[in-house]
């Protein structure tokens, strides 16, 4: 790497963290499962390595093989204690406990997650703009929702976001616009979340995203897969990825 490119690096003032843990229910070894003919883990990485903001990118994990596979594509790793690997643990804290390992002036986290493989280098950065320009705690990408969401109360039903019970049904297309945390990338101000030990804030502000999946079973997992092949297959030239060996991506 050329100085220029060295010092270029050296001013930027965020960078990512990919939590990824061994473990998962729904498809066992989520995080290296294929998606597109790429491990999911691969994906993140890659795209977080074609950013124009981040300084670099860390993978936090308890697995000696998700930790062979992040070296193996120019990640750093964080190894996280086995309590911060559980169904149980906080996204949160696991966060947390990464700050302690990247570099004391960044004043950007950007959690990247690997479950969400349509999120595009582009959109991540458009994160990181935004919440630098908008000196904002956090911002979040998010997603149109267009299920009708009902919460359990009791034993009874009540709507989310509309009057379910106590008057006429109204057509879907008529409601309010709904959305959803799109589960792929949110970029948080460190100081302040140092401060309050939790993601979101009063300060957080919207990054829509047109198309997301947050992968969670083999049916999520199957298409994604079909929209990834169809996206590279039309143009490959924006989706190439560099083979481990190739990547120089200092940390």
């Amino acid at each position: 790497m050329l100085p220029s490119q060295q010092s270029e690096l050296a001013r930027r003032t965020a960078a990512a963290v990919i939590p990824a843990r061994g473990g998962s229910k729904g498809i066992p070894r989520k995080n290296l499962a294929l998606c597109a003919g790429k491990p999911l883990l691969v994906r993140a990485i890659a795209t977080c390595q074609q950013s124009r903001l981040l300084r670099g990118v860390w993978v936090s994990t308890e697995d000696d093989e998700i930790a062979a596979v992040a070296r193996a594509w120019g990640a750093g790793v964080i190894h996280r204690p086995a309590e911060l690997a559980t169904d149980e643990a906080s996204s949160d804290d696991v966060l947390l406990h990464a700050l302690d390992f990247l570099p004391d002036d960044l004043t950007t986290l950007v959690s990247v997650q690997c479950t969400a493989p349509l999120l595009t280098a582009a959109e991540l950065d458009l994160v990181i703009e935004r919440r630098e320009s908008q000196r904002a705690d956090v911002v979040a990408a998010i997603a149109p929702a267009h299920e009708w969401q009902v919460a359990i109360i009791g034993d009874r039903l009540q709507g989310l976001g509309y009057v379910l019970c106590g008057e006429k049904s109204k057509r879907r297309q008529i409601l309010p616009p709904r959305y959803r945390l799109a589960g792929s990338v949110v970029a948080i101000e460190i100081e302040s979340f140092r401060y309050r030990g939790y993601t979101f804030s009063a300060d957080t502000i919207p990054f829509f995203v047109a198309e997301t999946i947050d992968i969670d079973t083999p049916n999520d997992l199957a298409l994604a897969d079909a929209i990834l092949r169809q996206r590279e297959s039309n143009s490959p030239q924006a989706t190439e990825r560099a083979s481990p060996s190739a990547i120089q991506y200092p940390l």
